[in-house]
């Protein structure tokens, strides 16, 4: 499950990523669809972040 999670999110990654930067090379405006999916992938990798970091905080200290 966390292969599948990993895959579809670098493949999200991979087209925001080539989206942002052609738009930069030809001065246009990113589309309101690519800023969005900019902003989903920070606050799932930002969350995914915070609760591995606890997991392990909690890991390390006995908790779990």
């Amino acid at each position: 499950m966390l292969e599948v999670m990993a895959f579809s999110c670098s493949l999200l990654l991979s087209f925001v990523m080539t989206g942002v930067e052609r738009n930069h090379r030809q001065r246009r405006p990113h589309h309101p669809m690519l800023v969005h999916a900019g902003y989903a992938l920070v606050g799932l990798l930002s969350a995914s972040a915070i609760l591995l970091t606890s997991y392990a905080a909690g890991s390390a200290l006995g908790y779990v």
